[in-house]
């Protein structure tokens, strides 16, 4: 059972216990992890300002998403896309999917950089 704590007292600290000390904490040791998509990420977070905050960056990348769903709502509202000769949805809503998608991902990755905030 968890521990509502509203105040960083003391006693409220006593009462987490070793809870405090079970963070989650995950490295991803992968080949295409470490070796291509993290020196890709320290690349491209070079071209970032500095002044960008990482919930800005988020932020946009969760934009791009509800982009996708206006797009994807607008042209397939009925979910037919599959069967072209009814409800043709154009190929470039798509591809403009799969880009935010991507994007989204790695700004994701931007945000929880290292490299951002020196």
């Amino acid at each position: 059972m968890g521990v509502t704590c509203y105040t960083s007292s003391e006693a409220c600290l006593s009462r987490l216990g070793s809870s405090i000390s079970s963070l989650y904490n995950s490295i991803d040791t992968g080949f295409i992890s470490v070796y291509i998509m993290h020196p890709f990420w320290n690349w491209c977070v070079q071209f970032l300002p500095k002044w960008l905050a990482p919930n800005l960056i988020t932020f946009t990348g969760f934009l791009l998403t509800v982009v996708n769903f206006i797009l994807i709502a607008y042209y397939d509202w009925d979910f037919q896309g599959a069967n072209h000769a009814e409800h043709p949805v154009p190929s470039w809503v798509w591809s403009v999917a799969a880009i935010n998608i991507l994007l989204y991902y790695n700004l994701g990755k931007y945000a929880g950089s290292d490299d951002l905030s020196q």
